[in-house]
C-alpha cells in the first residue's frame, strides 16, 4: 500500500510539472504578443529564451515519465494517465514554439502594426490567451472541459484579423506577419481544447490521495 501511495504521488507530482509548464506558456503568450504588436525587437530575444526554458522543463517532464513508467507496473488506468502526460508535454512545447513565430513575425515589420490590423490582432491574442488559461484551469481543478464555444471565438477573431488585412492599404509585409501570428494563435487554441479535455485523468481516482 505504501509503495502505492508514493507511486501516486509521483503521479500527481506529474501533473504539477504539466501545470508549471503551461504556465509558462501562458506567460510567453502575452509577451509574444507585446514584441509583435510593439514591434520591440529586444522583447523577442526574451520570448526565445522563455521558450528555451519550457523546451527544457518539457523534456524533464517526459523523462520523469518515463521513469515512472520504468520503475512501476502500472494499471491500465494509470498507463493511460502517464501516456497522456506525455502528450501533453508535446502539446505544450509546440504552443511555446508557436509564440516564438509570433514573437519572430516582428521582424517581418517595417514598425509598428498599423491601427486597422492592430485593433484585431489585439482581439485575437487575448481570446487565445483567455481559452488557454481557462483550459489550465480545467486541468489543474477540474470543471466543464467544453471549449469549444470559446474556441469558436478565436476562429472569430481569427476571420476579423483576415479580414482587416484585406484593407488595400495594409502593406503587403504586414499581411504576411499577421497571418502567421494569426494562424499561431488559432493553433494554440486548438492545444488548449486538447489541455482541457485530459481534465478527467488529473481530478480522477488515479490522482485520488
Amino acid at each position: 500500500m505504501e509503495t502505492r501511495t508514493e507511486y501516486h504521488r509521483q503521479l500527481r507530482d506529474l501533473a504539477q510539472q504539466v501545470i508549471e509548464v503551461g504556465r509558462a506558456v501562458l506567460d510567453n503568450i502575452g509577451r509574444a504578443t507585446d514584441a509583435l504588436v510593439d514591434h520591440d525587437l529586444g522583447l523577442v530575444d526574451d520570448v526565445l529564451a522563455a521558450d528555451d526554458r519550457i523546451d527544457a522543463f518539457a523534456r524533464r517532464l517526459e523523462e520523469s515519465a518515463v521513469l515512472v513508467l520504468a520503475r512501476q507496473a502500472p494499471v491500465a488506468s494509470e498507463l493511460s494517465y502517464v501516456v497522456s502526460l506525455l502528450r501533453l508535454a508535446y502539446e505544450l512545447e509546440r504552443c511555446g514554439d508557436l509564440m516564438v513565430n509570433v514573437a519572430r513575425a516582428a521582424h517581418r515589420l517595417d514598425g509598428p502594426i498599423d491601427e486597422r490590423a492592430r485593433g484585431p490582432l489585439m482581439e485575437l491574442a487575448q481570446r487565445c490567451r483567455e481559452i488557454f488559461e481557462r483550459a489550465l484551469g480545467v486541468y489543474a481543478s477540474g470543471g466543464d472541459s467544453d471549449l469549444d464555444e470559446a474556441d469558436d471565438l478565436v476562429d472569430d477573431a481569427q476571420a476579423r484579423l483576415l479580414s482587416a488585412l484585406t484593407d488595400t492599404s495594409v502593406d503587403h509585409r504586414t499581411i504576411i506577419a499577421l497571418t502567421i501570428a494569426g494562424r499561431c494563435y488559432e493553433r494554440v487554441a486548438d492545444h488548449a481544447v486538447n489541455l482541457a479535455a485530459r481534465s478527467g485523468l488529473v481530478v480522477g481516482a488515479v490522482l485520488t490521495p
